[in-house]
């Protein structure tokens, strides 16, 4: 069993399910792609285990979509840094 950050617990399985992704109470700012094109340069490299490829790129895209479904812009270092007056 495992769980997410507002308490529910899935199986591993269970992990799979869009109900699984929460950030009620922790937001964690993890990148599992940082483009389109790292995307596509993780999905051409393949499985770092013996897995099927067609499985290894439906596991990661199920996993981008996924993550992606509940996306917020965080700003608060554009923010912090024009409050500084620094220009990036």
């Amino acid at each position: 069993m495992t769980a997410n950050d507002a308490g529910q617990t899935f199986t591993r399985k269970g992990r799979k399910k869009p109900e699984f992704y929460s950030a009620r109470y922790l937001q964690l700012n993890h990148y599992y792609s940082k483009s389109g094109q790292d995307l596509e340069e993780k999905l051409k490299r393949g499985p770092a285990s013996p897995a099927s490829r067609e499985r290894y790129n439906e596991r990661v895209l199920s996993a981008v979509a996924n993550i992606e479904i509940d996306t917020v812009e965080d700003r608060a270092m554009v923010e912090f840094l024009d409050r500084r007056g620094i220009d990036l």
